[in-house]
């Protein structure tokens, strides 16, 4: 692959640049520990907090108790990032004597600070009644309370060899290995599945309403718009009840062959526990809580957003069950398909809770949504092909407006944006909600040929729907990352900026997840579109 000699050399020039901010955050900016050599006059207990941006955190504090004795008090940081730190002094009213603060590094030597040099660059808070240098040692005198000493701004240990010369290796190499390096990205299987479209019958722009399906999921979570995480979720669910149904809908004998019920179930175990079962063991499982875990594995839990998933898995168990009714039904009119289906829907909303089915997550017990895998099942039965495709443009736009008014008002529905004066949560009509969002599935199906069509089959939006289902499970943990990562980094905290560089990341790390949790699991086109 011919790339130009100037893009590579711009990228080269970011890379370095990155390695070498990250390097000094990460290496020459880290600290190992504090050791206070000190004496107080009566027990008590030190503490140490630490701030690398922003104010000093609980989070970022640890302590160890002190005697009456002279001694060399550790507090180990564990490479901490900091570019200040603050030492509290106990509670209790009385005198500490401190010969020396060094501040330990494994990248770098350690910084000392003796007495007269304490008093000079500490800045001591008011419940601190004077500090003065005695001979070998600094005499503070405490008034009780939270009296505290504040360091100076510690700066990055200078390292030409950390700090520059393994930033430009490392850029060399990424200039002289960029264009096989995009070969190998462009071979991965997200990048096949994203170039075909699959099989003759797929919809491309499904893949699309997945992607905003993930989007609207990381735009709850990331304090964008709260409320349309649901609107994500209920189109995930809309959406498997339209696509696992579609092969039943023009074969509906195929619900009456074993072999093929089968290899059904054995689609949907792949697609789905692969990925589930390695994320349940890297986050449950390796981390000590082996009861969640195996709540987690056999679907009898579903904590934080994996409550969805003991919700897809019934609606895998029973969908054989629906698709067996319509099957039943065939040879009647197309309406008493619709009625029945419509009557399965009222009876999911109303009658399929705990004493039927029981779901567990968030503590507390959830109830069935299988009424929105049931529209969607609906829809899929009344869909029999792109039917906009060859209409006249007159048709086309009626599509796409309603289509597009439809996601405009779910949107602000689901977001509050609308009928909150009157105390209207839309999101606590579920079955509506999910109505409405099979609808939207169908409308969407049915714009096949559109400018709404190529739309939602772009590949960006594609691209996240393809990996929607690892893109849905990891981008917590993902937003967690950065979360920490702002206790020590100066990364901003606004809801865009964690929505955008969350989404990136999170799409990056799907995509291999994808690539190689998931796929090769996947035996066929079929299968890779529920």
């Amino acid at each position: 692959m011919r790339l130009s000699i100037f893009f590579r050399l711009a990228a080269a020039i970011a890379v370095f640049v990155c390695l070498r901010q990250l390097t000094v955050m990460l290496c020459l900016a880290s600290q190992a520990g504090l050791a206070v050599d000190c004496q107080f006059s009566q027990s008590d207990r030190l503490a140490l907090y630490w701030r690398f941006s922003g104010a000093f955190k609980e989070k970022a504090r640890i302590s160890q108790p002190v005697g009456s004795e002279r001694q060399v008090v550790k507090l180990i940081l564990k490479d901490e990032m900091l570019r200040q730190f603050r030492l509290d002094l106990g509670a209790k009213p009385g005198i500490i004597k401190i010969q020396r603060i060094s501040l330990a590094s494994h990248f770098g030597k350690e910084q000392t600070w003796l007495p007269e040099e304490i008093r000079r660059d500490f800045q001591p808070n008011s419940d601190i009644a004077a500090i003065n240098v005695q001979g070998d040692h600094l005499e503070i005198m405490t008034k009780g309370g939270n009296p505290y000493l504040v360091s100076p701004i510690i700066h990055p240990y200078r390292n030409i060899g950390i700090a520059w010369l393994l930033p430009l290796v490392f850029a060399a190499l990424f200039f002289l290995y960029l264009p096989d390096m995009i070969a190998a990205i462009r071979r991965l299987p997200v990048f096949d599945d994203l170039r075909d479209r699959g099989n003759p019958g797929n919809i491309a722009a499904l893949d699309g309403l997945r992607g905003l399906a993930a989007l609207a999921v990381l735009a709850e979570h990331t304090g964008i718009l709260p409320g349309i995480g649901s609107l994500g979720v209920y189109l995930f669910f809309a959406l498997s009840g339209f696509l696992l149904t579609r092969p039943f809908r023009d074969k509906p004998e195929r619900a009456a062959d074993f072999a093929y019920m089968r290899r059904y179930l054995l689609r949907r175990l792949q697609r789905i526990l692969p990925m589930y079962y390695l994320f349940i063991t890297v986050t449950m499982l390796l981390r000590g809580h082996s009861g969640a875990a195996i709540r987690h594995y056999l679907f009898l839990q579903g904590d934080s957003h994996l409550w969805t998933l003991p919700q897809e898995m019934f609606f895998y168990a029973i969908l054989p069950l629906v698709v067996l009714g319509i099957f039943a039904l065939k040879d009647l009119p197309k309406f008493v398909t619709a009625l029945f289906l419509l009557a399965l829907i009222a009876i999911a909303a109303t009658h399929w809770g705990m004493n039927i089915v029981h779901f567990y997550g968030y503590g507390t017990s959830l109830p069935s949504r299988a009424g929105i895998f049931l529209a969607g099942v609906f829809f899929a039965c009344c869909y029999d092909g792109p039917r906009a495709k060859n209409w006249p443009d007159t048709g086309k736009n009626a599509i796409i407006l309603t289509t597009i008014a439809l996601l405009a008002v779910l949107v602000a529905l689901s977001g509050k944006l609308i009928f909150v004066r009157w105390g209207i949560n839309f999101l606590s009509w579920p079955i509506s909600c999910g109505f409405l969002c099979g609808l939207l599935v169908f409308l969407t199906a049915f714009a096949s040929g559109t400018a709404l069509d190529r739309l939602l089959a772009n590949p960006a939006l594609r691209l996240i729907g393809i990996v929607g289902f690892s893109f849905y499970l990891v981008h917590p943990w993902l937003l967690g990352f950065i979360k920490n990562a702002a206790l020590a980094l100066p990364i901003p905290q606004t809801s865009l900026f964690k929505f955008t560089l969350g989404g990136i990341g999170t799409l990056v790390v799907a995509s291999f997840t994808y690539s190689f949790v998931e796929r090769p699991f996947i035996d066929n086109k079929a299968a890779k579109k529920g």
